[in-house]
């Protein structure tokens, strides 16, 4: 938004208007005052209302009048040109219309209302240019205003209707309006009182439907004027767009929500607007837009603005400009406007008796002009409309596009050139900071050239928003050859920079030539083709030699140059372009002193080495050209270098020497490599100054031995304290490339194994376990073996050991044979040796007679046995033990023997589930205990043991029973006890007693099966489940009910062992 003083500019637009306005016409008046309404309908032909009528006028002159009366004013006015109809709609109740033909005759509507219940006393209308009329009509008080519409036109005979609208909105309105028809839809924007400039847009399709808009962030205004025009532009949706004046500000803006109404230009000192009138769709892509606004000054006087055009229809309105006047119409009270066409504007002013009509006419184009900066040359082309500017190449320019109008016209400059960037030899950027409405500037940079030539031409529009009107110059743009060729830029041939010295560098006698091209393809960065030479600045001989090669010169060294010195040596080359301007180049080169080394070696050295010896390796004779045997020679040294063919470094077994400009390689067996020995002469007085590098290849290779006719040695040693070292060797060569092994092991002198075979690396040690052999000679025994399973005969030899006493480890945990239903009683057995006693004695397993079950077998040996009875009933094993006696013995005085007791145990296998009853109409308190005792094996079990252990009850002696038959049983010390059992395999004994329950306490109840003093009861279920009371018979106190209470749950306590032992 843009922020205009009006005052500021006051005194230039009033000595404008001093000037003469052939555009302006003056001489039309009427007598009396002239009210708002003022109408265009087109060039020469508007209509202006009073307080007691209207006037048509036609080509400058009054055609017709309607005379209403001294107080019937005109509200509207419309002239419907194809019927030459006149129409003025009065205040008269319900808005009556006059309608005088061409021949003074009624016509049309004559004396019809636009809506009989219209009795307001102020009433604005508006017409739509293609059908369509919007009235606000004041009734004053409570009522307020009405809104009244329609879809065609005041010379229509159908009434208007009313739009229903909210009483308040209708009290806000101002009776400011616009109206504008886009394509079939008629749009109205209403101004209000408000003073946030609020505006309602209504659509006269949709009754109903409203749109408020207001302003925020301005000064608080009140809309005074409303323009509405509508806008078609390809790939939009036409749309109504309106210019809004308010009482501070200039406004613009569509319906659509994407460019709603907003400020464009506010002003300053108390300056507002009193009318606007914008026409669009007169102009065309180089402008569009064009009307006039009467802006009110604070201290009465007025201006007029006009806008500038714009590209863009929808941006029509939104940039404006002062524009001059005659002195009469800035004099004047302005009060209303209205144009049409781009080309015909009236307004009308606040006065009667004279000078109160004014009319615009827009007669005169926008006149182009173009001007160039800097030396540039603007000339006339061959027709009207072109301009020819003539640029030097490689320069810096600004052209300039300005228009003037004669009218006063804000004029709009567009070019439809080259936007910027380089465009075939120039570059034209716009200057960015340019507004709408400025002349349009082009910065300018012209690029060399070899020839006068066109650079293109473009068009240049200049637009004061009428078609017709508009300027368009085509501009030619040529570039002229004036600078001669830059001097020749030339590199190395891989495209190396040469220095800006011209020092091209050193060549080397015999060495590679020097290639040199020059850069830029033959042409200048005009395209100008440049025609090249070159020249040596030197002659003689023995010196370099100068030859071209298509676009490249090659300067070639002599073969040598036997010189303690280096020489100089000068080339020139110089370029002329087409237009026979030129420059040129002077470069120098550098010969070295006696020139490069020769080779070390001849191409494809090589020899093959064996392993394990050496090799002294000489460089060719002369080491260089000029050691002919005339002085002075050069001082030449060689570096030398080694590395395997795949460029790693050599590993152990290789080492290298210089000696006496000599080179030593030593190898050792056992390695294989491909060596690459690289050697490079090079001048003592000059280190870089190098021959070519030379190789000398080397495969050094490894001989094996046969392996049949290799040895393998045994080497045992026996230490004082027991210990057996046994060293594997062979002669064979390179034991670690066969992967070449040694298997050992021992045997006792009967041939069984003593110690297992172990593998031991060749030229290791075995170390053979503390105590092995024990004071006995052992046979060790062993071969040899490649990774290719060659394999040497077995050798053997008696090896002498050193006594060791036997010893017996006692066993970590109390060994036990386990019974089983149907099975003997099992273990396994294994006996170790503690540390520093004999490893390797002889072991006896014998049972002691009278002690335990008899095994199946009563002598075993070995350090590991297994045991096993004969029996295998569990009652006559489960509670035994069996006494071994184990013997080791190395010798026969070197034993050593204990005794090993071990129990016969079982893993429990019997079920206990119990069961207690209450009798239901006992009163003596008894509790009746059924213990249910499963055999979960299919073997029967004499000889078990029961203990029931009681807490808070006490047994009733007599009282237990076993499968419903009377049993003895101890009662001590809370415990029940029963003895001699017998549980068949698969089956279930049950034992029931009578208890009597203590008076307070805790009551519980738990028991274990025993079986031989081992335990065969499992554990007990968590608890007996409460009985409901099904009763149990047997004898003895009978069947009885229990109710479970305090007994449902079984505590764990500890189980004693029963007293008797069977």
């Amino acid at each position: 938004m843009r922020l205009l003083s009006l005052c500021v500019l006051a005194g230039l637009v009033m000595f404008a208007a001093a000037s003469a306005h052939a555009d302006w016409r003056t001489d039309l008046s009427l007598a009396e005052q002239p009210n708002h309404v003022l109408q265009v309908w087109g060039p020469e032909r508007f209509s202006v209302g009073h307080g007691e009528g209207a006037y048509l006028f036609v080509d400058g002159g009054v055609v017709r009048s309607i005379d209403g009366g001294s107080s019937i004013a005109s509200a509207s006015t419309y002239y419907q040109q194809p019927e030459n109809c006149f129409i003025s709609v009065s205040l008269d109740p319900g808005g009556l219309r006059s309608a005088v033909g061409a021949d003074g005759r009624s016509c049309g509507p004559n004396g019809q209302p636009i809506e009989s219940t219209l009795t307001g006393y102020d009433m604005r209308l508006k017409h739509a240019q293609d059908g369509g009329a919007v009235a606000v009509v004041n009734f004053g008080g409570t009522t307020g205003r009405l809104v009244y519409v329609s879809n065609r036109s005041a010379y229509d005979s159908a009434p208007f209707y009313a739009v229903p609208m909210d009483s308040s909105l209708l009290r806000s309105l101002s009776g400011v309006l616009g109206v504008a028809r886009v394509d079939s839809t008629v749009y109205a924007l209403l101004g209000t009182t408000t003073d946030n400039s609020g505006v309602y847009w209504i659509d006269l399709n949709l009754s109903s439907w409203m749109e408020y808009r207001t302003q925020t962030g301005l000064p608080p205004a009140i809309v005074q004027a409303i323009d509405v025009f509508p806008v078609r532009e390809p790939a939009k949706p036409p749309a109504p767009y309106a210019v809004v004046g308010t009482q501070h500000a200039l406004l613009q803006g569509s319906l659509a929500s994407v460019e709603p109404i907003r400020p464009v230009l506010q002003f300053e000192n108390d300056a507002g607007v009193l009318d606007v009138s914008m026409n669009v769709g007169a102009g065309s892509s180089a402008g569009q837009g064009f009307g006039m606004a009467i802006v009110a000054l604070a201290d009465g006087s007025r201006q007029v603005m006009s806008p500038l055009p714009m590209p863009s229809a929808t941006k029509a309105g939104t940039v404006w400009r002062l524009r001059s006047v005659p002195e009469s119409v800035a004099n004047a009270p302005l009060k209303a406007v209205a144009c049409a066409e781009a080309s015909y504007c009236v307004f009308s002013a606040d006065k009667a008796g004279g000078g109160n009509l004014f009319i615009y006419t827009n007669d005169a184009g926008p006149e182009l002009a173009v001007t160039v900066s800097d030396g540039g040359v603007v000339d006339a082309g061959s027709s009207g409309t072109e301009t020819v500017v003539m640029l030097d190449e490689g320069g810096r320019y600004q052209l300039s596009f300005a228009a003037n109008d004669p009218d006063g016209d804000p004029v709009l400059v567009t070019s439809a050139g080259p936007p910027g960037g380089a465009t075939g030899g120039w570059t034209a950027v716009r200057d960015a900071r340019q507004q709408p409405g400025d002349p349009e500037l082009w910065d300018v940079t012209t690029a060399p050239a070899c020839e006068t030539r066109s650079l293109g031409s473009f068009t240049v529009s200049a637009s004061d928003g009428l078609a017709r009107h508009e300027a368009h110059e085509t501009v030619k743009v040529y570039v002229r050859h004036s600078r001669p060729p830059e001097p020749p830029t030339v590199v190395f041939a891989d495209g190396g920079t040469i220095p800006s010295s011209g020092a091209l560098g050193e060549l080397i006698p015999g060495g590679p030539p020097l290639a040199l091209r020059m850069a830029g393809g033959g042409t200048t960065a005009a395209g100008c083709v440049l025609h090249p030479k070159w020249e040596p600045l030197f002659s003689g001989t023995g010196v370099p030699s100068l030859k071209l090669e298509g676009a490249t010169a090659v300067i070639t060294p002599p073969d040598m140059f036997c010189s303690p010195t280096a020489g100089s040596f000068g080339f020139q080359l110089s370029v002329t372009d087409d237009g026979g301007l030129s420059s040129s180049r002077t470069f120098n080169v550098s010969m070295a002193p006696w020139g490069r080394p020769n080779a070390v070696f001849g191409a494809g050295s090589e020899d093959p080495l064996k392993a394990g010896e050496a090799r002294i390796l000489e460089p060719l004779r002369p080491l260089h050209v000029c050691m002919d045997g005339t002085s002075p020679e050069p001082e030449v040294a060689t570096r030398w270098s080694v590395a395997l063919s795949d460029g790693g470094v050599p590993g152990d077994g290789l080492t290298f020497r210089e000696e006496g400009g000599r080179f030593v390689v030593e190898t050792q067996d056992c390695i294989d490599a491909d060596l690459v020995v690289s050697a490079q002469h090079h001048l003592v007085s000059d280190e870089d100054l190098t021959g070519p590098v030379s190789e000398h290849r080397m495969s050094v290779r490894t001989e094996l031995k046969d392996f049949a006719a290799g040895s393998f040695l045994l080497e045992p040693e026996v230490d004082p304290s027991g210990g057996l070292r046994v060293g594997v060797k062979s002669d064979l060569n390179c034991p670690e490339r066969r992967g070449l092994d040694a298997t050992v092991w021992l045997e006792r002198q009967d041939g069984s194994p003593l110690r297992e075979p172990v593998t031991v690396p060749m030229g290791e040690t075995w170390e053979v376990p503390l105590g092995t052999g024990c004071g006995r000679p052992v046979v060790l025994k062993g071969f040899m073996e490649d990774d290719v399973g060659q394999r040497s005969a077995v050798r053997q030899q008696e090896v002498a050991t050193h006594r060791v006493d036997v010893g017996l480890a006692p066993f970590s945990e109390e060994p036990s044979l386990v019974a089983r239903c149907g099975e003997p009683a099992r273990v396994t057995l294994t006996q170790t040796f503690p540390p520093g006693t004999c490893q390797t004695p002889e072991v006896t397993w014998t049972r002691e007679e009278d002690e335990g079950p008899a095994l199946e077998q009563e002598v075993l040996s070995g350090a590991t046995v297994s045991l096993a009875t004969r029996d295998t009933r569990l009652d006559s094993l489960v509670g035994r033990s069996v006494v071994m006696r184990v013997t080791a013995s190395a010798s026969p005085d070197n034993e050593a023997s204990q005794l090993l007791t071990l129990p016969i145990t079982v893993d429990p296998f019997v079920k206990v589930r119990r069961r207690t009853e209450l009798p239901a109409a006992s009163e003596t308190g008894l509790v009746g205990v059924s213990v249910e005792l499963i055999n979960t094996t299919p073997c029967e079990v004499s000889g078990v043991s029961y203990v029931e252990r009681l807490e808070g009850l006490t047994y009733v002696e007599g009282s237990a029973k076993f499968d419903g038959q009377p049993i003895e049983a101890t009662w001590e010390s809370g415990a029940l006890t029963v003895t001699g059992l017998t549980l068949a395999g698969d089956a279930a004994g049950k034992l029931t007693y009578v208890a009597r329950p203590h008076l307070v306490g805790d009551r519980r109840m738990e028991g274990d099966a025993w079986l031989g003093g081992e335990l065969i009861s499992l554990r007990d279920d968590p608890g007996p489940e409460p009985d409901p009371g099904c009763g149990c018979s047997g004898s003895g106190s009978g069947p009885v009910l229990f109710a479970l209470g305090a007994l449902v749950a079984a505590v764990r306590r500890r189980r004693a062992r029963p007293t008797v032992r069977s």
